[in-house]
C-alpha cells in the first residue's frame, strides 16, 4: 500500500468516528490521549502503553472516540490497521466484546487488567 492509500484508508476509518456528546462531523484529534479520572489508574496506564506500542509502529490512533454508528464508545482505535482495542479490568465486562466482534466492521482486541 503506498502512501498515499494508506492516508485515505486512515482517512476513511477516522470519519466513521466522533466526540462523545458532540454531533458526527466533530472529530478527535489523531495520537492524542484523552484521559477520564473515573477510570482507574491502572485503566488509563494500559491505554497510554497501547498508545505508546502503536506510535513505536508508525501507527496512528484515536481514544475514546464513538463510532457514529452504533454510539459505542471504543478506548483506542488504531486508525491505520482498523484495529479497536478496549481496556478491562473484569473478565464479565470483557465478554461483552466477543459479540460484538462478530458483526462489528473492525476487530476488537480486548487489553485483559486481571
Amino acid at each position: 500500500m503506498n502512501k498515499k492509500q494508506l492516508k485515505l484508508k486512515e482517512l476513511s476509518i477516522w470519519k466513521k468516528f466522533h466526540i462523545t456528546g458532540c454531533q458526527n462531523y466533530v472529530r478527535r484529534p489523531k495520537n492524542v490521549l484523552v484521559i477520564h479520572k473515573g477510570n482507574s489508574y491502572a485503566h488509563e496506564k494500559a491505554k497510554f502503553d497501547v498508545c505508546w506500542k502503536l506510535l513505536k509502529n508508525n501507527s496512528k490512533f484515536i481514544t475514546e472516540a464513538v463510532h457514529n454508528k452504533t454510539n459505542l464508545r471504543h478506548d483506542v482505535v488504531d486508525i491505520t490497521n482498523g484495529i479497536i482495542y478496549e481496556v478491562e479490568t473484569d473478565p464479565k465486562r470483557a465478554e461483552r466484546f466477543k459479540a460484538l466482534a462478530k458483526d462489528y466492521e473492525f476487530e476488537i482486541v480486548v487489553v485483559k487488567l486481571w
